[in-house]
């Protein structure tokens, strides 16, 4: 019996905190997603529900059509231990593109720190994406607009299109950046 009250009375204790009140747990551990990816030279490209594209020179996003990727991406945010996800905008060679150049009319060798150009619709493919993931942990969230420097898809219109870039590591942002300089230099 008096074993049965000790127990009873640390069990007590244990439940106070330092300031005397009882601490009831409510916590629980958000169900972590499983996400696929497909392994590229720019790095890990985020396997999707439905690839995101866009009509010819226009930057409106249909949202009815691709709620179940926006929602996807921004459970993966919430859910997962990555640290960034690059929203990457591209338009395909045939679209009307406004290039940054520098004082020389050459393409600008600073690109890869200055991909946000609300005029270009590359970007704006990006940003519109970006706004309209509205669940999840946005601060994980970085866009960019890629004009048509990565086109891969031999039918122009898949090249309209947004891809989503996984960071889980320092190392993988070290791929990205270097696979992004190597294409810049290649295009100047």
């Amino acid at each position: 019996m008096f074993k049965k009250i000790n127990i009873i009375i640390i069990a007590f204790l244990i439940a106070v905190n330092a300031y005397g009140a009882i601490v009831i747990s409510t916590y629980r551990k958000p169900k972590e997603i499983k996400y696929k990816y497909k392994l590229t030279e720019r790095g890990k490209v985020l396997i999707v529900p439905k690839d995101i594209l866009f009509d010819f020179n226009s930057s409106s996003l249909d949202l009815e059509k691709y709620f179940k990727t926006l929602k996807y991406v921004g459970d993966v945010t919430s859910s997962t231990n990555i640290i960034d996800i690059i929203i990457e905008g591209h338009s395909s060679s045939d679209e009307i593109k406004k290039r940054i150049t520098n004082i020389y009319g050459k393409k600008d060798i600073l690109f890869l720190y200055n991909r946000r150009n609300l005029d270009e619709l590359s970007y704006q493919r990006s940003y519109n994406v970006f706004l309209s993931i509205t669940n999840g942990d946005t601060s994980k969230l970085t866009n960019y607009g890629l004009y048509d420097l990565v086109n891969e898809y031999e039918d122009i219109k898949k090249n309209r299109r947004v891809e989503f870039i996984l960071i889980e590591n320092t190392n993988d942002m070290n791929i990205y950046t270097n696979y992004i300089n190597k294409l810049i230099m290649s295009n100047l």
